[in-house]
């Protein structure tokens, strides 16, 4: 915890919420928090005409985002290789590691997709499980045991997949973490936290 920074304390929270870590997580709420806010005002004025007034949304108007010269930065050669990429909850440990694991085949994902928007549960413990599972799994120390079957899951030998990540929509919130007593929106949070993983182990 910290003066603005209150969670819930979940087993194994304080490990990932470092006083380094709150600090940078207000910086970003500073930083983002509003415009976000801003834009969920706007997307519901923009449903709300269209519900109730049948207008529906245009393009954006012509603007130096539309018209300027500019482009983004190449696209890292990771991204380039050819091969499957797997997407799932990062935060239900066996499904994970075995995602990570070369199938049946002997062949091994290129890419894994941390899935937050629509595979995992929404929940700060779920949050939470999925970075720590992330950090395991590129520090080689990540396993699981199910103990009803008998079976234990660890990483198998070999390069991993590199990760990938998507985050909660722009217009949820994540209760059980306040900055100033405002709640902070979930993407915040999530990307944080995934920054705390490097994305190509």
């Amino acid at each position: 915890m910290s003066d603005r920074v209150q969670y819930t304390p979940i087993e194994g929270a304080d490990d990932l919420f470092t006083p380094d870590f709150l600090q940078y997580l207000a910086a970003m709420h500073d930083k983002f928090t509003s415009r976000i806010h801003i834009l969920r005002e706007k997307r519901q004025e923009v449903l709300r005409q269209a519900h109730e007034e049948g207008q529906m949304p245009a393009h954006p108007p012509v603007s130096e985002i539309n018209t300027g010269d500019w482009q983004v930065e190449a696209v890292p050669e990771e991204l380039k290789r050819p091969g499957i990429e797997i997407s799932g909850p990062a935060s239900i440990t066996p499904m994970f590691i075995n995602a990570l694991n070369p199938g049946a085949d002997g062949n091994r994902a290129e890419g894994d997709l941390d899935d937050d928007e629509d595979s995992a549960a929404h929940r700060l413990i779920d949050t939470l499980q999925a970075t720590r599972n992330r950090l395991g799994a590129v520090e080689r120390t990540l396993t699981y045991t199910d103990v009803e079957r008998g079976r234990k899951y660890c990483i198998a030998e070999g390069e991993i997949p590199f990760f990938m990540h998507r985050e909660r929509g722009l217009h949820l919130d994540e209760p059980e973490v306040t900055v100033d007593g405002m709640p902070i929106p979930a993407n915040i949070l999530g990307t944080a936290l995934t920054g705390r993983v490097p994305i190509f182990p």
